[in-house]
């Protein structure tokens, strides 16, 4: 009980606010220290969140809870690895208030507000914020992230969501917009990842019935995936696909049912992470419902194209965790994955701030040049630097930041191709209940429509179209064999908890 009683520090709030000094265990050997997963907010809060405080333990972080609004000084006490705000804002006076930082924004139109609420200034760390009021929705998140990360894993974890609205610029960028998103998701995923894609323009095989884009996506969703992104304008209740035939087609969240939560999603959209206003953003409500994503982040203000765009990339290449060093010569695994002492452990809010910092790093200028001025200017040229830096504190993660996404591991597999054959031998893992061998075959699909106001032809035509990135499995492969299959090979072993990959082309 004394451990526990260490470990679990909840300390009364002082009549100004503030919280009481903490005392903390003496100084620990270099050897025993462990990485703070540090907890701010109302006591009736911070108290709910005491079982996934406990699943953090066993996971070798130190919980900390601290009642209180002082976020500066518990994190200057604690120095956390993760912090998470509990409670929303809004109102000072209300009992579940938590404040928000503010930074100035880089304003491209005059009706932008001149600033903008951040979590990201509280700390250097990964920053997460459960924006509830009450302790039956901390409740929510809390049961909802410890299902998410203890069920057993599935094939369908290797899964990769998006979907990307209708530009709404015109010209050259609305025709090329659906072929670009295609070619930056087969350019910069993870090789092991099966895409579901969905376009808003309605000349595109991937637009599928427009009518149905939000149920649909909604479906997809429950199926599984590691990550959602979006990528759209939006407000703060909803994101936009297109128009068609008159009427705005917008996925509000409310089309998600179900209670296994979802995997983790990113929304490169404006507004829709607002979590400083008095209304419910479309982020929000995907949290605190059960078969929303376990975790979500979303733009607390305006953001612009270029930077989202930007962050988009760097997001996929975090996922697959490109090596530079590729080696050259005869064909060799292209396993895009950086072995780790911790099993691959991967982080949402590590996932985010990787994200971000490679954001910062990344330029394309012919994308800068199409994409910098779209939307206007008020200054004679767009200060794509002042973008950059904005775009580093402007997305909110709503959820835990120490949340495990559902990442696979490396596998051991030796493979050479002879005789127009694949032939590989895999050293099992401890504990693999099954292999699972499977070629993709993503070549294109992305094309006109064949069936333009038909919602039958237009399912199909969705349908076929990623059907190209589905591994289509290869029965009665084994641990030591081969196939005669061309494309991208994935090998990927079962185990009661992971799942361990490789692939080849």
């Amino acid at each position: 009980m004394r451990a526990v009683a260490l470990v679990f520090l909840v300390c009364l709030v002082a009549s100004a606010g503030e919280p009481d000094p903490v005392r903390r265990p003496g100084p620990k050997p270099k050897s025993e220290l462990r990485p703070v997963w540090l907890v701010v907010g109302p006591q009736n809060l911070v108290v709910a969140l005491k079982p996934l405080a406990e699943l953090r333990q066993k996971q070798g972080l130190e919980p900390v809870l601290v009642a209180g609004r002082d976020v500066v000084a518990a994190v200057k006490r604690h120095r956390p690895a993760f912090l998470v705000i509990v409670g929303d804002h809004g109102d000072p006076e209300a009992a579940w208030h938590m404040p928000a930082k503010t930074a100035p924004l880089y304003r491209w139109r005059k009706v932008q507000p001149a600033t903008f609420a951040t979590d990201a200034l509280w700390a250097d760390c990964p920053v997460g914020r459960i924006p509830a009021r009450t302790a039956a929705q901390v409740a929510i998140v809390v049961q909802k992230t410890i299902r998410y990360e203890t069920r057993p894993p599935r094939l369908a974890d290797l899964r990769l969501l998006g979907w990307a609205g209708a530009p709404g610029y015109g010209g050259a960028i609305d025709t090329l917009a659906t072929g670009m998103f295609v070619k930056t998701v087969r350019d910069y995923a993870p090789k092991w990842a099966a895409p579901w894609l969905l376009s808003g323009d309605a000349n595109a095989d991937l637009c599928g019935w427009p009518p149905a884009q939000p149920a649909r996506f909604a479906t997809e969703m429950a199926k599984g995936s590691f990550l959602t992104a979006l990528a759209a304008h939006a407000n703060h209740a909803a994101v936009f696909s297109m128009k068609f035939q008159g009427r705005g087609i917008w996925f509000t969240g409310g089309e998600v049912k179900g209670t296994e939560p979802a995997a983790p999603m990113v929304l490169l959209a404006c507004n829709c992470g607002e979590f400083d206003g008095r209304r419910t953003t479309i982020t929000e409500r995907l949290l605190f419902q059960p078969g929303g994503p376990v975790a979500a982040i979303g733009a607390t203000t305006e953001s612009h194209p270029l930077t989202n765009f930007y962050t988009g990339v760097a997001m996929l290449k975090v996922a697959a965790k490109r090596n530079p060093k590729q080696q050259t010569g005869p064909p060799a695994p292209e396993l895009h994955m950086k072995p780790r002492r911790d099993g691959a452990v991967l982080r949402f809010g590590a996932f985010w701030q990787r994200t971000r910092d490679l954001a910062q790093k990344t330029s394309m200028p012919m994308i800068e040049f199409a994409l910098k001025d779209v939307e206007g200017k008020l200054d004679a040229q767009i200060d794509v630097k002042k973008l950059r830096r904005d775009q580093q504190l402007l997305y909110a993660l709503l959820g835990d930041p120490a949340l495990k996404m559902r990442m696979p591991r490396k596998l051991d597999a030796a493979i050479e191709r002879r005789d127009g054959a694949w032939h590989w031998k895999i050293k099992k893992p401890a504990g693999a209940t099954a292999l699972h061998v499977g070629v993709s075959h993503p070549g294109g699909g992305y094309g006109a429509s064949q069936n333009p106001n038909s919602p039958k032809g237009r399912g199909e035509r969705l349908n076929a179209a990623n059907g190209q990135y589905v591994f289509q499995p290869i029965k009665g492969a084994g641990w030591d064999g081969s196939t005669e299959a061309r494309g991208t090979l994935r090998l990927v072993a079962v185990t009661p908890d992971a799942l361990y990959v490789a692939t080849f082309r």
